[in-house]
């Protein structure tokens, strides 16, 4: 088969980092920030390694390579080309591997034939997703994203930090609010945490989550949801296994729904649940007094 330079488009792929926030380090001016150090590096083995060469490349791939390099030899599994730390007769590195991927992250182009080879072996590495949310579904450290995609996805990011920071300024003056979103982001704080402390918590958790950040302000039931968590520490609600049940172990929820904490939430707002609903609130009201 004649070789074909038409592999070597101009097609930019960006490499991402996905942060894992496991180590509780939030802050993005932190070292640690996100799970990762800001001098580690992930380093993602040569193929020969795998010896999966020839399924990750195309027999037309590996001849527009072996052309393009001025070496045959390429095309074999145990090819030279494909070794780690391979060194020339001056004893200079002369291999392209492994791959280092940091957390800032990385840009390749397809019509730098290293680059392109790059961007197939991490197509086929397991520690990085096709895309951000195969990568967050898989566990992945790195996401591969087109350039269409990256632009995409910058553009969503922008519109949820918009829309984080208008529900931030709607409600940074209400502590029970703010006390609702850290604890459904993870970061629970005691009953008695007040001003600006929960004003930071939460300023902190709207700059890295943006997204999960207004999806719990934006809640169309997120008055109901917290007086159900308000019940719930006064006992005149139970919980269990994620599911809501009256005192006397009837479910919180409509005919046909389920008891998680949504169907509760309807059920209460609801004609139906309504005079339940300011019973429970009129108890709750002595109780808190």
């Amino acid at each position: 088969m004649e070789a074909s330079n038409d592999i070597f488009v101009d097609e930019k792929v960006f490499v991402r980092y996905i942060p894992n926030f496991m180590n509780g380090i939030t802050e993005k001016a932190h070292p640690e920030y996100g799970g990762l150090s800001n001098n580690a590096r992930i380093g993602i083995c040569a193929p020969v390694s795998t010896r999966k060469i020839n399924q990750i490349f195309s027999k037309e791939e590996l001849s527009a390579l072996a052309k393009e390099f001025n070496d045959e030899t390429l095309i074999n599994n145990d090819s030279d080309f494909w070794k780690e730390y391979v060194t020339d007769k001056y004893g200079m590195s002369s291999s392209i591997f492994p791959i280092f991927l940091k957390k800032e992250g990385a840009m390749y182009n397809k019509k730098n034939p290293i680059d392109f080879i790059y961007i197939r072996v991490l197509e086929d590495s397991e520690s990085v997703g096709s895309s951000i949310q195969n990568a967050k579904e898989r566990g992945c450290k790195f996401a591969m994203i087109k350039e269409k995609d990256q632009f995409k996805k910058e553009k969503l990011d922008i519109s949820a930090a918009k829309i984080a920071s208008k529900l931030y300024n709607n409600y940074e003056e209400n502590e029970e609010v703010l006390r609702y979103l850290l604890s459904n982001l993870g970061k629970p704080v005691s009953a008695t945490s007040k001003g600006e402390f929960l004003q930071t918590e939460a300023w902190k958790e709207m700059n890295s989550s943006p997204i999960l950040f207004a999806s719990v302000l934006a809640d169309e039931f997120l008055d109901i949801k917290i007086d159900i968590s308000n019940l719930l520490r006064y006992k005149l609600i139970n919980k269990v296994n994620s599911l809501y049940y009256f005192e006397k172990g009837e479910a919180i929820m409509l005919d046909g729904d389920t008891n998680d904490i949504n169907g509760a939430a309807k059920y209460l707002k609801s004609g139906i649940g309504q005079e339940t609903f300011l019973m429970l609130k009129a108890k709750l009201k002595v109780l808190t007094k």
